[in-house]
């Protein structure tokens, strides 16, 4: 068997060359994004898979892409929205009652949900019947999300770390009906952010003005 011969692609593809690289803070402003340390960085992060899902299935909408491939992005993008609006719900309102722990490296949307309601009870104990019924809504898709997904690996990869396929029950997954659920979901998770959010800067300039 002859050798393989890719003398073609320097000239004739987009192949990488000597200059290429990936990384840099120069070129076309118009493709410059700015990544800075920020302490929102958990609600930045978040954003932009929403954004980045929320625009793939807008592809779909339109007849353009491939869904049976953009399923996967399009499902992990979403869940790991989740994951990230859940862990910052966690440390704004631990911050807010004052808790001190750090924030676990954890994947797992029920142990996440578990901390991020009990915190989120505490902070809304003023109304608690309203409060837990909303809640309870919420526990339902976040459950139902981890019950497919527990550990934020099954639209990543086609195989278990055991080498077995996942099992999503079914050979067909509803993006409409998907969608549809995840923005009710991406919509209280928002207002439960920007609620704590605001009773932060609240607490923040109440302290700001108190110590001059």
């Amino acid at each position: 068997m002859s050798d393989l011969d890719l003398s073609f692609s320097a000239s004739d593809l987009p192949w990488p060359k000597p200059t290429s690289r990936l990384f840099g803070d120069d070129g076309d402003c118009e493709f410059i994004a700015w990544v800075p340390k920020s302490s929102k960085e958990w609600c930045i992060y978040a954003e932009g898979y929403r954004e980045a899902a929320d625009r793939l299935l807008e592809q779909i909408g339109n007849g353009v892409g491939t869904k049976d491939f953009l399923v996967y992005p399009i499902v992990f993008l979403y869940r790991h929205f989740v994951e990230l609006k859940l862990k910052e719900i966690i440390q704004d309102s631990r911050n807010l009652l004052d808790i001190e722990a750090s924030l676990a490296l954890e994947h797992r949307l029920d142990r996440l949900w578990k901390d991020a309601r009990a915190l989120l009870e505490e902070v809304e104990q003023h109304n608690p019947a309203a409060t837990n019924e909303v809640l309870d809504d919420a526990e339902r898709l976040i459950l139902e999300l981890h019950g497919i997904d527990a550990t934020s690996t099954v639209f990543r990869y086609p195989r278990d770390r055991d080498g077995k396929p996942h099992d999503l029950g079914s050979d067909y997954l509803s993006l409409d009906r998907f969608r549809e659920g995840i923005q009710d979901l991406a919509a209280f998770l928002d207002g439960a952010s920007m609620q704590v959010s605001v009773y932060l800067d609240w607490k923040r300039e109440q302290y700001s003005d108190y110590h001059g």
